[in-house]
């Protein structure tokens, strides 16, 4: 019998698309502008005739900020009507046509002898956002309506018929898709068997269940399972997330969205779990640098203080060339056989000194002691009503010791404008200690003092108004308060 495709755009199948696009959106926008325009002239010449048009006036305005919002979401385009019904709208004509054009070839190639009526037409319009579609989602639409028998490929698989495709071209560019998507990662494939039993039938199946070799593919690697989440670790990659969760990389990036493969540590990316179809096992040669990880040794060293460690030579690792066979079965390793290893170069042992000499008395424990006995805060560290203090006073008995709060060298002893006399002490750690206002110095710059040992006695010197010691912390240069230090 003779194919019979009916309707306003029965031809459509007998023609090359237009390449010329039908632009609406200018004389469209024009006309729309000049009808708001003359409205609101009118609403305009009645509230000058008359003052109750007021009213009138307003609402006008009221539908013309309407009409704007509206258009601010409205897109030019082409309406899609199916079988006298519009089933969406798309951008692009040229696409779309192509897309509808192919569902034509299909039913004269595998339904030449049904009786198939089918309308089809592309129209200029204008409709909101929200209902223009790609040429993909409207040829779905139009597939999903049309039920009628095809000639197609079936592939069977143990004896049992698992999916159908257009021919047995397609039938076998559906499973080398699938065994190449089985090979997994870089080397050289010296084998790829195939488990299960195949076979290609020519069978009649609804025209909606033809599959393309793409959704072949994806259809033989399983039905999928549960769904589940996976956060991206250091070091992963979309291909050992993908052989982790079985998964083909295409089919992980494309549930994902994702346009690239590029990762960032914390992504959380949607995993699931399917049932393949096939048991493809694959041999392959591959490549790869293993480190042989370098020994740290420890030698102690009485030349060294106690809390001091010296790295003398740097470890670095080894490294063997491999050459390994190994053998994936649906991308999951079962076996590896090394046939070749090639070596570079041996490790480096790592030495570090640790130190076993005692400190000297002068040496910063890394621990402060309050720098005198006995006495009260006077004032705090911090804000106060003078101004923000730097440090803390004591106030005690005038002549009474003070002490190095920890060890160091002394590098400044003397006189310092408001702080009077005054002692600094280094202690080689990044730390600082100031002693102000004292009656009587006690070690000279350059000395190095104990944790403990007397430095100064109390006094009233400089911007001072009584006996007492003006203490400072500075860590790095930036004051400290020293409250918290012991």
């Amino acid at each position: 019998m003779r194919n019979k495709i009916a309707g306003k755009n029965d031809g459509i199948n007998k023609k090359e698309p237009s390449t010329t696009e039908y632009k609406p959106k200018k004389n469209i926008f024009r006309r729309i502008k000049s009808l708001l325009k003359q409205k609101s002239n009118l609403y305009i010449r009645k509230f000058k005739a008359n003052k109750k048009a007021s009213i009138t006036f307003l609402t006008g305005i009221f539908a013309f900020a309407i009409c704007l919002c509206l258009l601010s979401n409205i897109q030019v385009g082409y309406a899609v009507v199916f079988n006298d019904k519009t089933i969406g709208f798309v951008s692009e004509k040229y696409s779309t046509e192509l897309a509808i054009n192919e569902i034509y070839s299909d039913i004269e190639t595998y339904a030449p002898d049904e009786n198939i009526s089918i309308t089809t037409d592309i129209k200029p319009s204008v409709a909101p956002d929200m209902y223009f579609k790609s040429e993909t989602e409207i040829a779905d639409i139009i597939k999903a309506n049309l039920d009628f028998y095809v000639d197609a490929c079936c592939i069977v698989i143990d004896g049992e018929t698992k999916l159908a495709v257009k021919n047995a071209e397609e039938a076998d560019a559906a499973i080398q898709g699938y065994k190449d998507s089985c090979v997994g990662g870089e080397g050289e494939v010296i084998n790829i068997e195939v488990k299960e039993n195949i076979e290609y039938l020519n069978c009649k199946v609804v025209y909606t269940t033809v599959l393309s070799v793409e959704d072949a593919i994806k259809t033989l690697h399983g039905a999928m399972a549960k769904e589940g989440l996976y956060t991206v670790v250091e070091g992963d990659t979309l291909w050992s997330i993908g052989i982790e969760n079985n998964m083909p990389t295409d089919y992980l990036m494309e549930l994902n969205g994702l346009d690239s493969e590029f990762l960032n540590i914390g992504d959380v990316l949607r995993v699931t779990h399917p049932t393949p179809m096939l048991t493809v096992t694959v041999e392959k040669r591959i490549n790869y640098t293993e480190y042989i990880p370098y020994e740290t040794e420890q030698i102690y060293d009485k030349n060294l203080t106690k809390g001091t460690n010296k790295t003398t030579q740097k470890g670095q690792n080894g490294e063997n060339y491999i050459t390994a066979v190994v053998t994936l079965v649906n991308l999951q390793e079962t076996n590896r056989v090394i046939e070749n290893t090639e070596h570079i170069c041996d490790p480096v042992k790592e030495i570090i000194r640790i130190g076993t000499k005692p400190k000297p008395k002068t040496a910063a424990t890394g621990r402060f002691g309050r720098p005198i006995n006995g006495g009260y805060v006077s004032s705090a560290f911090g804000n106060r009503s003078r101004g923000y203090h730097t440090g803390i006073d004591y106030a005690l008995s005038y002549g009474s010791p003070i002490y190095a709060s920890d060890g160091g060298t002394v590098t400044y002893s003397g006189w310092s404008g408001g702080y009077g006399y005054m002692i600094k002490i280094n202690h080689g750690n990044g730390y600082e200690t100031l002693y102000a206002h004292c009656s009587r110095l006690a070690v000279s710059s350059g000395k190095k003092v104990a944790k403990g040992q007397v430095i100064a006695y109390v006094g009233s010197t400089g911007n001072s108004t009584g006996p007492h010691l003006h203490f400072e912390i500075r860590k790095n240069g930036s004051y400290m308060n020293p409250a918290n230090y012991y």
